[in-house]
Protein backbone atom coordinates (compact mmCIF):
# COMPACT_ATOMS: atom_id res chain seq x y z
CA UNK A 1 0.00 0.00 0.00
CA UNK A 2 1.31 3.43 -0.44
CA UNK A 3 0.79 6.88 0.40
CA UNK A 4 0.95 9.77 -1.43
CA UNK A 5 1.21 13.35 -0.03
CA UNK A 6 0.79 16.18 -1.90
CA UNK A 7 0.46 20.02 -1.57
CA UNK A 8 -2.80 21.21 0.31
CA UNK A 9 -4.69 18.47 -1.05
CA UNK A 10 -3.19 16.18 2.03
CA UNK A 11 -3.12 12.92 1.94
CA UNK A 12 -4.06 10.13 -0.83
CA UNK A 13 -5.22 6.58 0.50
CA UNK A 14 -6.41 3.61 -1.30
CA UNK A 15 -10.28 2.87 -1.96
CA UNK A 16 -10.22 0.04 0.96
CA UNK A 17 -8.31 -1.60 3.60
CA UNK A 18 -6.25 0.13 6.62
CA UNK A 19 -3.01 1.46 6.78
CA UNK A 20 -0.81 0.69 9.48
CA UNK A 21 1.59 3.04 11.07
CA UNK A 22 5.20 1.81 12.19
CA UNK A 23 3.87 1.45 15.92
CA UNK A 24 0.91 -0.74 14.83
CA UNK A 25 -2.13 1.57 14.94
CA UNK A 26 -4.24 1.79 12.06
CA UNK A 27 -6.77 4.00 10.05
CA UNK A 28 -9.52 2.04 8.86
CA UNK A 29 -10.65 3.47 5.50
CA UNK A 30 -14.24 2.97 4.30
CA UNK A 31 -15.07 3.77 0.47
CA UNK A 32 -12.02 6.04 -0.21
CA UNK A 33 -12.92 7.92 3.18
CA UNK A 34 -11.52 8.37 7.13
CA UNK A 35 -13.86 6.52 8.84
CA UNK A 36 -12.12 7.10 12.17
CA UNK A 37 -8.73 6.39 13.68
CA UNK A 38 -8.22 3.06 15.95
CA UNK A 39 -6.19 3.79 18.81
CA UNK A 40 -4.70 0.64 20.64
CA UNK A 41 -6.93 -2.13 19.88
CA UNK A 42 -9.91 -2.75 18.52
CA UNK A 43 -13.82 -1.85 19.73
CA UNK A 44 -15.40 1.56 19.92
CA UNK A 45 -13.47 2.73 22.69
CA UNK A 46 -10.07 2.88 21.14
CA UNK A 47 -11.94 4.80 17.91
CA UNK A 48 -11.62 8.67 17.03
CA UNK A 49 -14.13 9.87 15.49
CA UNK A 50 -14.98 12.89 16.74
CA UNK A 51 -13.36 15.85 15.68
CA UNK A 52 -15.12 19.89 15.88
CA UNK A 53 -14.03 23.37 16.17
CA UNK A 54 -15.93 26.32 16.80
CA UNK A 55 -16.68 29.55 17.68
CA UNK A 56 -19.78 30.73 20.84
CA UNK A 57 -20.98 33.49 22.76
CA UNK A 58 -20.56 33.78 26.26
CA UNK A 59 -22.90 35.69 28.17
CA UNK A 60 -22.10 36.69 31.86
CA UNK A 61 -25.04 36.30 34.25
CA UNK A 62 -25.90 38.46 37.87
CA UNK A 63 -28.57 35.75 39.38
CA UNK A 64 -28.84 34.46 36.23
CA UNK A 65 -30.23 37.89 34.46
CA UNK A 66 -28.24 40.12 32.37
CA UNK A 67 -30.73 43.19 32.41
CA UNK A 68 -29.58 46.00 30.40
CA UNK A 69 -25.81 44.79 30.03
CA UNK A 70 -24.14 45.81 27.03
CA UNK A 71 -21.34 43.81 25.15
CA UNK A 72 -18.21 45.55 23.56
CA UNK A 73 -16.81 41.96 23.01
CA UNK A 74 -18.22 38.87 24.11
CA UNK A 75 -16.02 36.18 22.03
CA UNK A 76 -15.90 32.40 22.02
CA UNK A 77 -14.02 29.38 20.64
CA UNK A 78 -13.76 26.04 21.35
CA UNK A 79 -12.25 22.12 19.97
CA UNK A 80 -13.87 19.10 21.11
CA UNK A 81 -11.85 15.28 20.42
CA UNK A 82 -14.23 12.89 21.51
CA UNK A 83 -15.82 13.73 24.33
CA UNK A 84 -13.02 16.38 25.61
CA UNK A 85 -13.78 19.99 25.06
CA UNK A 86 -11.35 22.60 25.46
CA UNK A 87 -13.41 26.12 25.43
CA UNK A 88 -12.12 29.88 25.51
CA UNK A 89 -13.78 32.86 25.97
CA UNK A 90 -13.17 36.78 26.28
CA UNK A 91 -16.26 39.34 27.94
CA UNK A 92 -15.84 43.58 27.59
CA UNK A 93 -18.58 45.08 29.01
CA UNK A 94 -19.58 48.26 28.14
CA UNK A 95 -22.11 48.37 30.71
CA UNK A 96 -23.32 45.68 33.33
CA UNK A 97 -26.57 46.50 33.44
CA UNK A 98 -29.06 46.38 36.47
CA UNK A 99 -29.09 42.67 37.50
CA UNK A 100 -27.90 41.85 40.67
CA UNK A 101 -26.18 38.32 42.46
CA UNK A 102 -23.90 35.55 41.38
CA UNK A 103 -22.09 36.29 38.37
CA UNK A 104 -21.47 33.76 36.14
CA UNK A 105 -20.49 32.28 32.36
CA UNK A 106 -23.09 30.79 30.56
CA UNK A 107 -23.61 29.19 26.97
CA UNK A 108 -20.75 27.00 26.91
CA UNK A 109 -20.81 25.05 23.39
CA UNK A 110 -21.86 21.52 25.15
CA UNK A 111 -23.14 20.32 28.26
CA UNK A 112 -20.95 18.42 31.08
CA UNK A 113 -21.09 15.02 32.60
CA UNK A 114 -23.24 14.95 34.69
CA UNK A 115 -21.18 13.26 37.59
CA UNK A 116 -19.94 14.75 40.73
CA UNK A 117 -16.60 13.64 40.05
CA UNK A 118 -16.67 16.06 37.13
CA UNK A 119 -16.42 19.73 39.01
CA UNK A 120 -13.52 21.72 36.43
CA UNK A 121 -11.84 24.11 37.40
CA UNK A 122 -10.89 26.61 34.85
CA UNK A 123 -7.87 29.40 34.19
CA UNK A 124 -9.49 32.88 34.82
CA UNK A 125 -7.55 36.34 34.40
CA UNK A 126 -9.98 39.57 34.87
CA UNK A 127 -9.42 43.26 34.48
CA UNK A 128 -11.35 45.66 37.00
CA UNK A 129 -12.74 43.27 38.26
CA UNK A 130 -12.52 43.73 42.33
CA UNK A 131 -12.10 41.01 44.40
CA UNK A 132 -11.34 40.00 48.00
CA UNK A 133 -8.37 37.94 47.44
CA UNK A 134 -7.91 35.13 44.65
CA UNK A 135 -10.57 34.51 41.97
CA UNK A 136 -11.60 31.51 40.49
CA UNK A 137 -13.94 29.36 38.66
CA UNK A 138 -15.85 26.02 37.82
CA UNK A 139 -17.94 24.79 35.66
CA UNK A 140 -20.57 22.75 37.63
CA UNK A 141 -21.94 19.18 36.88
CA UNK A 142 -24.48 18.83 33.60
CA UNK A 143 -24.13 22.18 32.77
CA UNK A 144 -23.42 24.99 30.64
CA UNK A 145 -22.29 27.23 32.97
CA UNK A 146 -18.79 28.33 35.07
CA UNK A 147 -19.31 30.10 38.56
CA UNK A 148 -17.22 32.90 39.28
CA UNK A 149 -16.22 33.00 42.81
CA UNK A 150 -13.27 34.47 44.94
CA UNK A 151 -11.49 33.28 47.78
CA UNK A 152 -9.95 35.36 50.74
CA UNK A 153 -6.43 35.22 52.55
CA UNK A 154 -7.99 33.21 54.98
CA UNK A 155 -9.43 30.51 52.74
CA UNK A 156 -12.73 31.71 52.68
CA UNK A 157 -14.41 30.84 49.40
CA UNK A 158 -17.57 33.12 48.14
CA UNK A 159 -19.45 34.05 45.51
CA UNK A 160 -18.22 36.81 42.90
CA UNK A 161 -21.28 39.23 42.15
CA UNK A 162 -22.46 42.07 40.04
CA UNK A 163 -20.58 44.12 42.72
CA UNK A 164 -17.58 43.17 42.10
CA UNK A 165 -17.88 44.36 38.08
CA UNK A 166 -17.62 47.63 36.48
CA UNK A 167 -18.89 48.95 33.22
CA UNK A 168 -15.75 48.48 31.83
CA UNK A 169 -14.85 44.97 33.32
CA UNK A 170 -13.45 42.46 31.24
CA UNK A 171 -12.97 38.38 31.71
CA UNK A 172 -10.93 35.30 30.01
CA UNK A 173 -11.42 32.09 31.00
CA UNK A 174 -10.14 29.04 29.30
CA UNK A 175 -11.12 25.38 30.48
CA UNK A 176 -10.93 21.43 29.22
CA UNK A 177 -13.83 19.26 30.33
CA UNK A 178 -15.64 15.91 29.56
CA UNK A 179 -19.29 16.58 27.21
CA UNK A 180 -22.16 14.66 27.69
Amino acid sequence: MSVTISGSTGITLPDSGALSTSIGDAINITSGYVSGIQLGGTGSANKLDDYEEGTWTPTIRFGGNQTGMVYAAQTGTYVKVGSLVTASCYVYLTSKGTSTSAATIRDLPFTSLASTETYTPATIWINRVSNSGTPECYLMVNSQTINLQQVSSAGVNSNMDSTNFVNNSEIMITISYQAN
